[in-house]
């Protein structure tokens, strides 16, 4: 089989895969049910069901191995260790709206409106609630406090899936831990804009300063303090930590879309998976739909004009559109050369992102294999991240949200490719024996977890709080 040309297969879909499509779907079946009129939300339903009937048929007997035990034991300690200022409390960043969410959901009919809020009549809560309506159901059913267990247990779940799947096909059980531990720590190579600014005898100081010394700052916020605009591909520690919604739609929807490609029952229903993702993050979805458009490279168009396509998921979409646009919400969007006064700074600014974040780490990943640049989504993959900085949207603090979540699905990707290549290295001799662009490739991703580790170590110990005595306003819509 050539990479991004795999001969179409049929039969049923491997169990993790199986579970994972579930899990992303689940809360949209949740959410027609218990939203919307049920003289309509049932039919939506039912016809949700039907569209994912052949991609969820087969045995669901459940076996355990010894490695699926110990990936379930790695996804427990990072759902305990990374959102200890999220899930279990503590006023840090989108956690203080997340546990609102869930608290409204929790203790609010449905729909539910915005408690706490000011006005007369309490807006409508509009949010993407693929992450946070089964857990909320949990606390509306069995009362607030279980959120204290359903929130951590419905993320280690999703977790446990995420780390199934990108391990798949790893073995033995010590490599596919190290691949785990590689998309734990995974980031861009943050550490040598810091080292540089920092170290080397002023050297980085005079060069940032001269060349670097607007719209730059890689996850250091004090490195450059007059920023007006930060090109930040954040790394999987801070995502997940921030929004876990984002960063498991990302990869469990990236990793569907590849594992699956050759599959005719999923090429069926893959829009109805990605309008799933939509519920997770809309965002996301839409580097997710950019990464899709690569399944054309492999069978073709026809096994994906199926009705599950061209009906069931456009009415599953367009209700979440139309959920989620109701009412309106501006944001601040500009082109990407409006923040800087002269275009040799862009261009040092992009260059530096570009070949720290991602580029260098492609181009080794490329000398190491070189038909991965006829793998449609690793060139798909390469395509966003190269063109999303190029549009802010959303603004804030000097982050731009599309930057921040449209590339989460590629940059997820790349991890994936490096995971499988250091493996296949393990396998063909041991670590003496590696050539130098092996050895690079391990420099490059342990520079980036320097700065994953930094964030687990400064960011996310924080002293927690129950989630169920913890109550905000929240805003009535975000992207």
């Amino acid at each position: 089989m050539r990479d991004g040309h795999c001969p179409l297969e049929t039969g049923v879909l491997p169990l993790t895969h199986r579970l994972t499509i579930l899990y992303l779907a689940l809360p949209l079946a949740i959410w027609l049910l218990g939203w919307l009129e049920w003289w309509f939300g049932a039919p939506a339903a039912v016809v949700l069901a039907w569209a994912l009937r052949d991609a969820l048929r087969g045995p669901w007997r459940v076996s355990i191995s010894g490695e699926a035990l110990v990936l379930a034991l790695v996804a427990l300690a990072w759902v305990l260790a990374v959102p200890a200022g999220g899930v279990f409390g503590g006023e840090y960043g989108d956690w203080i709206g997340n546990r609102a969410i869930f608290m409204d959901l929790g203790r609010g009919g449905w729909p539910t409106h915005v408690t706490d809020h000011l006005g007369d009549e309490p807006p409508l809560l509009r949010y993407y609630l693929g992450y946070f309506l089964v857990p909320g159901l949990v606390g509306k059913w069995c009362g607030a406090s279980t959120l204290n267990w359903a929130v951590p247990l419905w993320t280690w779940i999703g977790v446990a899936l995420l780390l199934r799947l990108f391990t798949r096909g790893l073995r033995p059980a010590g490599v596919a831990v190290a691949a785990a531990a590689l998309l734990i720590f995974f980031s861009g190579m943050d550490a040598v804009v810091h080292l540089l600014r920092h170290g080397l005898f002023g050297i980085g100081d005079l060069s940032i300063e001269r060349f670097f010394t607007r719209g730059w700052d890689w996850a250091y916020k004090d490195d450059l303090p007059n920023s007006r605009l930060r090109l930040d591909w954040q790394s999987h520690a801070m995502t997940f930590g921030h929004s876990p919604h984002h960063f498991l739609a990302a990869g469990l929807g990236a990793l569907l879309l590849v594992q699956l490609r050759a599959k005719a029952c999923f090429l069926a229903a893959s829009g109805v998976v990605l309008a799933a993702c939509l519920f997770w993050s809309p965002l996301v979805t839409a580097g997710l739909l950019a990464l899709a458009i690569a399944l054309l490279a492999g069978p073709g168009v026809r096994p994906l004009l199926s009705w599950q396509n061209l009906v069931a998921a456009p009415l599953a979409g367009g209700l979440i559109a139309l959920y989620l646009t109701a009412g309106g919400t501006d944001f601040d969007s500009a082109w990407l050369p409006s923040f800087y006064e002269s275009g040799y700074r862009l261009a040092a600014d992009l260059a530096l992102a570009y070949v720290g974040e991602f580029l260098l780490l492609a181009f080794l990943l490329w000398r190491l294999r070189p038909r991965i640049a006829r793998d449609p989504f690793f060139v798909a993959s390469l395509a966003v991240l190269l063109l999303v900085p190029w549009w802010c949207l959303g603004i804030t603090e000097g982050l731009n949200d599309l930057l921040l979540r449209v590339p989460l699905g590629p940059l997820l990707l790349l991890s994936h490719y490096a995971a499988q290549e250091l493996a296949g290295a393990w396998h063909r001799e041991r670590w003496l024996g590696w050539p130098a662009s092996t050895c690079a490739l391990v420099g490059v991703l342990a520079l980036g977890a320097v700065n994953a580790g930094a964030l687990y170590r400064d960011v996310y110990l924080v002293e927690p709080t129950p989630c169920h005595t913890r109550r905000r306003r929240v805003r009535r819509s975000s992207t």
